[in-house]
């Protein structure tokens, strides 16, 4: 997205450089020899409905709770911002209050220990130019379950591989593909896979590979 938005700003496309952000890669094991119950979801980020869209997160598994009559799966939102409260009253209001966790605030430790426990991340933004959570949820190995306007969804995320991806604002198709994880927990198992293989794909060396490569290329534009 920032690569096209500077294109519509007249930058020639020749002189453009994705610098995308990069995480390091926690230990990771995971068993789905048998399915997971409670299924964990989660979501990282500011409360701010606007952008991260957590209302539509919790629309959706309403649905999908009412789709599968399945009731064993757990919601942990981390983060704080303006919209909690509206999102603690419409959790009630849906009815999710027993699935709900708001665990606010997080330390990078604190939020590493929630991503190993949880399965899926939740990332259902209205915009976001290159959210880290999902490069995080990825290193953990989750199944990423993320929109379209996000920046490191569309560089990242094979749809129905290593995740869903769902166009921004549709709370319908998000809640269908939380269904098809409530509904068919088999399919963790290698999608979760491909989410970390995704990751290491990615190490912070190719990050500083990038950067290094784009600066070679401005000194030797600026030599000639």
């Amino acid at each position: 997205p920032a690569l096209a938005a500077l294109q519509q700003m007249g930058c020639p496309r020749e002189r453009l450089t994705s610098l995308p952000f990069f995480v390091p890669l926690p230990s990771v094991t995971r068993d789905f020899a048998s399915p997971p119950s409670p299924l964990v979801f989660a979501s990282s980020g500011r409360l701010w409905n606007e952008m991260k869209g957590h209302d539509l997160a919790l629309a959706a598994l309403a649905q999908a709770r009412e789709a599968t009559r399945r009731e064993d799966f757990e919601y942990v939102i981390a983060g704080v911002g303006p919209d909690e409260r509206n999102l603690r009253e419409r959790a009630a209001t849906l009815e999710l209050t027993d699935h709900v966790r708001f665990a606010g605030f997080m330390q990078p430790s604190d939020l590493a220990r929630l991503l190993s426990r949880a399965h899926v991340l939740l990332h259902p933004s209205r915009w976001d130019p290159y959210p880290v959570a999902v490069l995080e949820g990825m290193a953990a190995g989750l199944v990423v379950l993320g929109s379209d306007a996000s920046g490191s969804v569309q560089d990242r995320i094979h749809d129905g591989e290593n995740g869903f991806v769902h166009h921004a604002g549709d709370d319908i198709a998000l809640a269908a593909h939380i269904a098809e994880l409530l509904r068919n927990r088999a399919r963790l198992g290698p999608m979760s896979a491909a989410a970390r293989r995704t990751a290491e794909e990615w190490p912070v060396s190719r990050g500083v590979a990038i950067v290094k490569d784009a600066l070679g290329a401005i000194r030797n534009t600026r030599a000639a």
